[in-house]
């Protein structure tokens, strides 16, 4: 019946459906000191005859607790009076005009045909900057990101803020420490160092210095053998690439030298019957003997006053100095000069990137070994 009638029409006792375009209500009409009043009880829809889920609020149209949301393709009344979907869920209009239902977001690595259709926000109202890409909803692609099982949250490199370990960037060795993405620092392997790329390793006694790590030792080695243990560790005798390389080496090489006066490094004489031409033995770079912006020669200007000689030690022993090495001066410094390759020096070792496998299973970039193969 239409609503707006008058309750003095009906008995007491009487049971009314009172139906419009929205509302399904049962009405008792009731005598209270002789009132006639009317009790209204909202009911499920379905009942007295009205089709289910005809008269319910649809998606985007405003409830209450009597203008109730059509359940049946998922609505709800949320807290500001919207029938809309759940949490997790999208309203997707079907081909019927006015029909529809709520759809299920779909989450990271799940299927999608577009970003629409990714789930943008988390429980907590958080963007998960999820994009559809390649047909799965997945995390950025430009930069690093993981997903956190809510979020997709950016993974930072070294200094960058962090809560949990995933948020550094585990390639380049970082851990969270103080809500900050640093090096691990001392372990039980060594200490971990950044270089301004990553953290390399270098083993407990080594000094780091940018990519490369210094062993110091004193114990020495002829160069065939100080080139051999070099190599064991998938490296070579140091070859020196620029100025700022050859300074930091200068004083830790210098300290280590000792009484010897010398330490081996890694280029030689390429011909033992014409001197004054040499070569580095890791990447074949050819040199004379005289000075120049890639080599450091002992010269006149030097207090020990030396140059490459290609001397015989004696005629009985006919030796040549075609091994090269470092040489001290002052208290600090070294220089170049080839020396005999019978002698035994300390020497120094130069690690290539990625060659040595340490036992966390993490490569150090590089590294530097000054000492022995009697002292590892």
């Amino acid at each position: 019946m239409p609503i707006g009638y008058d309750l003095a029409d009906f008995d007491p006792g009487v049971v009314v459906v009172e139906v419009d375009e929205l509302i399904v209500a049962v009405v008792v009409v009731v005598e209270v000191d002789e009132l006639i009043v009317a009790v209204v009880v909202a009911v499920p829809f379905g009942l007295f005859g009205v089709k289910s889920g005809s008269l319910y609020r649809t998606y985007n149209q405003t409830c209450s607790s009597i203008n109730l949301c059509n359940p049946t393709p998922g609505l709800y009344c949320s807290s500001s009076g919207i029938c809309t979907c759940s949490y997790g869920y999208y309203w997707n209009l079907t081909t019927t005009v006015g029909n529809g239902y709520c759809v299920s977001y779909a989450s990271n690595t799940e299927t999608c045909s577009t970003t629409i259709k990714c789930l943008p926000t988390s429980s907590a109202g958080l963007l998960t900057y999820l994009t559809c890409t390649n047909g799965t909803c997945q995390c950025p692609t430009t930069g690093k990101w993981y997903w956190t099982g809510d979020i997709c949250t950016q993974i930072n490199t070294y200094s960058g803020s962090c809560v949990t370990n995933q948020q550094c960037d585990g390639t380049l060795q970082l851990i969270c420490n103080g809500s900050i993405c640093i090096c691990a620092g001392g372990t039980a392997y060594g200490t971990w160092f950044w270089n301004g790329t990553m953290c390399i390793l270098c083993p407990t006694g080594w000094i780091n210095y940018g990519l490369y790590c210094y062993y110091n030792s004193q114990l020495p080695a002829t160069q065939p053998v100080a080139r051999t243990y070099c190599q064991k560790y998938g490296g070579d005798l140091l070859y020196i690439q620029d100025q700022t390389e050859f300074d930091f080496i200068q004083p830790h090489a210098a300290a280590i030298i000792g009484a010897y006066k010398l330490a081996f490094v890694g280029y030689y004489t390429i011909n033992n019957t014409r001197p004054g031409l040499f070569e580095w033995y890791n990447d074949g770079y050819q040199f004379t003997s005289v000075k120049s912006a890639y080599n450091w020669w002992c010269t006149a200007g030097t207090p020990y006053g030396l140059q490459p000689t290609f001397s015989y030690q004696s005629t009985a022993t006919p030796q040549i100095q075609a091994c090269g090495a470092v040489q001290i001066y002052g208290s600090s410094l070294v220089c170049m000069n080839d020396w005999w390759c019978s002698a035994s020096l300390p020497f120094i070792c130069k690690i290539l990137q990625n060659k040595v496998l340490k036992e966390t299973g993490s490569h150090m970039l590089c590294c530097f070994v000054i000492g022995s193969y009697a002292n590892t």
